[in-house]
């Protein structure tokens, strides 16, 4: 996972994001591939999008009690931090936060930044709406996963396919009603649309003890990518390239 994380940085890099940005992009899809949630395939989708990536993240309004966001067609591989720091300080200063951050895509990139809010004590959900289903994640406080859940259904607008909705409270009562109301018709459900907090954690402990399995295809496409970035020969930046990957 090092080097996959180091060639991801590379490719990140070459594409002109900045450190932090790479860094951040680079953990969320290792978190997700090491997860079984498909990591890699979501950076391969939406690559050429990355490559032109958005504005900075813009606070535009708060109505009732609900932060609005834009991401101004950014990536949550690249916002997600801002994303994430804005929520905690909201929910430390009131227990609670919700946001609505629009015009985002990539919006599976959240998942792994829900686990800083279950190490705050607080229960959080993301969903959001791409063309097919609602796509629901939720992580209670204190646990190391979260549980993902996808259900049939299409968005209400087109506004609404680009939009992503965070909420993580001190009570873990109010993100369950939240998500009991979401399920509701949820009789279509089928079951690879769901992926349990045990199973993320089963998939990341075989990850850890096998590798990954990574498309040779899409690693050749990064590799050539990560080229592009030269790399001065001082012992400090040798620790920090990482080795090639094989």
């Amino acid at each position: 996972m090092n080097e996959l994380t180091s060639l991801l940085k590379r490719a990140f890099e070459a594409l002109g994001f900045c450190q932090g940005d790479y860094e951040d992009a680079a953990r969320a899809i290792v978190w997700l591939e090491s997860r079984g949630m498909h990591g890699l395939e979501l950076a391969m989708r939406d690559w050429q999008r990355l490559s032109k990536a958005g504005d900075a993240l813009e606070v535009t309004a708060s109505e009732n009690d609900v932060l609005v966001l834009d991401a101004h067609d950014g990536s949550v591989l690249t916002c997600g931090r801002s994303v994430v720091d804005l929520a905690t300080a909201t929910l430390e200063q009131k227990g609670r936060c919700g946001m609505e951050i629009r015009q985002c895509y990539s919006r599976m990139a959240i998942v792994p930044s829900l686990e800083s809010f279950a190490r705050l004590g607080a229960s959080a959900m993301a969903y959001w709406q791409d063309h097919n289903h609602l796509h629901i994640v939720k992580i209670d406080a204190q646990l190391t996963h979260p549980e993902y859940r996808r259900m049939p259904g299409a968005p209400d607008n087109t506004a609404s396919a680009t939009m992503l909705k965070l909420v993580c409270h001190k009570e873990p009562q109010e993100i369950d009603a939240i998500s009991i109301e979401l399920a509701q018709g949820d009789t279509q459900a089928t079951p690879d649309g769901q992926v349990s907090s045990a199973e993320m954690g089963a998939h990341y402990q075989a990850a850890i003890q096998n590798g990954l399995a990574i498309n040779r295809e899409f690693a050749d496409r990064l590799s050539v990518i990560a080229e592009a970035v030269l790399v001065s020969a001082t012992e400090q930046s040798r620790r920090g390239a990482g080795e090639a990957f094989s």
